[in-house]
């Protein structure tokens, strides 16, 4: 009852062999003394970030998981790993209590916001692990590095961090933007500073246990770029939006998509579907009704683009809604009410991946996947078997 419950409108099947297969693929690239940072920000992309650090946790060359906000980290703790966990992304420091109590690492990216932590931390009587990031070249968060004229800054700067008494200083890291392009000029330039600071560190006597600059495209094309710790987030899911080109080693994504059909429904020349009266109908057509719309996570811009496969076919989306969505399945033979079609995913020996999907509807192959809110099931299946799936009302058991 339950998992057919799970299947009544929209969902998102995960298969973690393929999610064990791409850690697999990944750390066959690493150097063998290099750990690796499990990034699950965004609910694991998608996928289910408690699944996915259930999944690959265990695993020993995986040091710990990155996520974005402190409830993201709260979730893992309580669900029982122990590992590192380190926060990319603003925690206000009045969090301070919070973020020592359930053991996180947070990021430092400036010494006035180091040293509002720092007198937080204190005021709350407790020690705060951290990691310094520098910007070498991204221009997001971090302690400026880009330029040989900021360097001399950004090493004093760090040192500052480095001195305060309630933050235990524990990395260093950095991201580098274009790690997955053949044109490696930018990430070249971008290590290059960040190894610039932390050799001047190292050569005056700091110790960081944990340094890491290489995210998925370095881990994979860039060894010499992995000190002992490398960070992954893209590769794990699949997302093949950092290498493009065909030469390389690809990995798969672990989530199919798919919504059933409610209704069936024949259209004259002349109808008008959806809101704003959209679609005009010109000739004779059959649609047919799906349970899906964009707050299951289909983006609306789908409209007028692509569509999902109804028995292998590619269905054209001409009404969207909310909750709902019209497809044309004119001359697609075979097509029943409450049968299943796909977004993502295999269908009647058909295939469309996240890529040609994204690429189609015109949104980032990241986007996509992380859009998909709580009512929208995940199935996890395992050896080709359903072993779990987390729904709006937490996990469900399976029958």
């Amino acid at each position: 009852m339950l998992k057919h419950r799970a299947m009544q409108r929209t969902w998102l099947e995960i298969d973690l062999d393929v999610l064990q297969n791409n850690y697999d693929i990944l750390t066959s690239h690493m150097q063998p003394d290099t750990e690796l940072i499990v990034v699950v920000k965004g609910d694991g992309y998608g996928a289910g970030a408690a699944m996915v650090a259930d999944t690959l946790g265990h695993e020993k060359r995986v040091a710990g998981f990155a996520v974005a906000s402190l409830d993201e980290g709260i979730e893992l703790r309580n669900r029982g790993h122990k590992k590192t966990i380190l926060l990319f992304c603003y925690i206000p420091p009045e969090l301070a209590e919070e973020i020592a109590a359930y053991d996180l690492t947070t990021t430092l990216w400036s010494a006035e916001q180091a040293r509002a932590l720092d007198e937080a931390a204190k005021a709350a009587g407790v020690h705060i692990k951290a990691h310094i990031k520098l910007d070498t070249g991204m221009c997001r968060l971090g302690i400026a590095c880009r330029y040989p004229d900021q360097y001399e800054a950004a090493i004093a700067e760090c040192e500052e961090i480095l001195a305060l008494e309630h933050l235990d200083i524990t990395g260093i890291y950095t991201h580098l933007p274009t790690s997955g392009w053949l044109d490696t000029r930018q990430t070249d330039a971008g290590f290059e500073n960040f190894k610039t600071i932390v050799d001047a560190l190292e050569a005056k006597g700091y110790k960081l246990p944990q340094i890491h600059c290489a995210n998925s495209g370095a881990a994979m094309f860039h060894p010499r770029m992995h000190y002992n710790l490398v960070r992954s987030g893209c590769i794990l899911y699949g997302i093949q939006c950092l290498w493009p080109d065909q030469v390389r080693e690809a990995a798969t994504h672990p989530m199919r998509v798919k919504a059933r059909i409610a209704q069936i429904r024949e259209l004259r020349p002349g109808d008008l579907i959806g809101y704003d009266q959209a679609y005009k109908v010109t000739e004779q057509m059959t649609i047919a009704i799906l349970a899906t719309g964009y707050a299951d996570g289909i983006p609306a811009r789908i409209f007028g683009t692509t569509g999902p496969l109804v028995n292998g076919k590619v269905a054209p989306v001409v009404g969207m809604c909310m909750d709902q969505m019209m497809i044309d399945i004119t001359g697609i033979e075979g097509v029943t009410e409450t049968q299943i079609v796909t977004f993502v995913g295999e269908d009647h020996g058909a295939y469309r991946d996240l890529e040609q999907t994204c690429a189609a509807i015109g949104v980032h192959p990241g986007d996509f996947p992380t859009g998909f809110p709580r009512r929208v099931p995940r199935i996890y299946y395992k050896g080709g078997e359903i072993i779990a799936v987390d729904g709006f009302l937490g996990p469900m058991e399976i029958n």
